[in-house]
């Protein structure tokens, strides 16, 4: 009786461990609240017509459909940790497929906000034409971000306990004597305690996010000539 209580025992630790494992394993990504994403599954490849079934434990009102990708899925919920499932089935003949899910982590990152000058002189041999931008967080701990200044990714990474940071922008050139150029700033990911996510301009704040600079014409003037 004893060997069998310690077999059942250890047959329940492994199957809790396998249970933990399979878990873990499942893949998992971060979105911020308010954003709207598409998910995938690669299609059956048999050709066939295969209806897939999608269903979402919480987090959004949106309705996937019926197709491999689903329609767009707009996190309109609370912040927390959703499950997306879907699998395959033949209308033809009723026959289902496997589960395939994906976690997705609804984080609220809406306390960041992108100012900075909407008008700035070009870069010219009398001036650098630098100008700074600020970026803010309301929330706690370390934080880090990446600024797309319109032609190149920088990252920042700021320490806890700071809630603004100060990004110096080098100066552009705006080689018309007559019309302003403009250059669009964008925060493109924000990294915070709670998680990674990427801005892609369809978020609820992403007017927060980004800010329109023009250049000014640069005054121009012809050669020097002897009178």
């Amino acid at each position: 009786m004893k060997k069998t209580i310690v077999l059942f025992c250890s047959l329940l630790l492994v199957m809790l461990v396998a249970s933990l494992e399979q878990t873990s394993a499942q893949p998992t990504i971060t979105v911020i609240q308010g954003s709207t994403h598409t998910y995938s599954v690669t299609p059956v490849p048999n050709g066939a017509n295969y209806d897939y079934v999608w269903s979402i434990s919480g987090g959004t009102s949106s309705v996937p459909g019926t197709n491999a990708t689903t329609a767009g899925i707009l996190w309109d919920g609370a912040a927390g940790q959703y499950v997306i499932t879907v699998y395959a089935v033949n209308p033809a003949t009723g026959c289902a497929g496997n589960n395939q899910t994906l976690v997705v982590n609804v984080v609220a990152m809406g306390g960041f906000t992108l100012t900075g000058p909407a008008l700035v002189c070009p870069k010219t041999d009398n001036q650098t034409g630098d100008f700074n931008v600020i970026v803010s967080y309301t929330g706690t701990g370390a934080w880090s971000y990446v600024l797309n200044d319109g032609l190149t990714n920088r990252t920042v990474t700021v320490a806890d306990g700071t809630t603004s940071s100060t990004t110096t922008i080098s100066g552009y050139a705006n080689l018309s004597s007559t019309t302003q150029a403009s250059h669009i700033l964008r925060i493109t990911s924000v990294t915070t305690p709670e998680g990674t996510v990427t801005y892609d301009g369809t978020e609820a704040n992403a007017a927060n996010h980004h800010i329109t600079v023009n250049v000014q014409p640069t005054p121009a003037t012809s050669g020097i000539v002897q009178n």
